[in-house]
């Protein structure tokens, strides 16, 4: 089992160890061409509290399989080897909804300073 585009799974943050919050969810970016050849993932981190905006993009109660509305860090993408990702629970549900990958992607470009209209 390996996490498809648009997925929701729990990724380690080993980088911030004081991070309450680790395992946090994480939005799976990477096409799933990279999901299946690659020994890691593009992910876009997921919190349940902050201010929506141009890189920011709010995730709706159940999306995703989401227990609570949560909002979408865009601006800090990264990629996160397989060994973060804690693979044996799969996916907290179905992928999200292709509108919401959709602003997601949009977000990602402009937190690399790509001009796209609001």
């Amino acid at each position: 089992m390996r996490p498809q585009r648009g997925e929701i799974w729990r990724v380690d943050t080993p980088w911030i160890p004081e991070d309450p919050h680790t395992p946090r969810f994480g939005l799976i970016v990477s096409i799933n061409r990279r999901n299946y050849k690659k020994d890691d993932f593009l992910v876009v981190p997921i919190f349940s509290e902050g201010e929506e905006g141009p890189t920011r993009v709010v995730l709706p109660e159940g999306e995703g399989g989401m227990h609570h509305e949560s909002i979408l860090f865009c601006d800090e993408v990264t990629c996160i080897s397989e060994y973060f990702v804690v693979m044996d629970e799969g996916s907290l549900g179905p992928a999200v909804d292709d509108g919401t990958l959709d602003k997601v992607v949009i977000g990602i470009r402009r937190a690399v300073g790509d001009i796209v209209p609001l």
